[in-house]
């Protein structure tokens, strides 16, 4: 491991946390859920690698293209920058899209 695991990465610490898209298809069928993604942040705070850790099948491929595009700060551990894996939380939710619409 040649990162610092950082449990789930709150919101509050992402730089950019782009949004998903909803898939047509999950809409349709009327699924929602929560999506998590492990994401490995290089030293410049760019995401390195990104595997889905859990979700609905029909949301995950949305969340690990959104994911694979987040940024953090860059991190240290005694002044040199490192990097950090963690699970980056996305939410797909059918009611906040009808709200938006409206």
């Amino acid at each position: 491991m040649d990162y610092v695991s950082a449990g789930i990465i709150r919101d509050d610490y992402l730089l950019l946390k782009p949004e998903p898209t909803y898939p047509e298809i999950a809409r349709a069928k009327g699924i929602s859920g929560i999506v998590f993604v492990f994401v490995v942040f290089d030293v410049d705070g760019s995401a390195s690698s990104a595997q889905v850790s859990s979700g609905p099948p029909l949301l995950q491929k949305a969340a690990l293209e959104a994911a694979r595009q987040a940024r953090i700060s860059i991190t240290k551990m005694s002044g040199v920058p490192i990097k950090v894996g963690g699970l980056v939380r996305y939410e797909f939710s059918l009611n906040a899209l009808r709200c938006s619409r409206t």
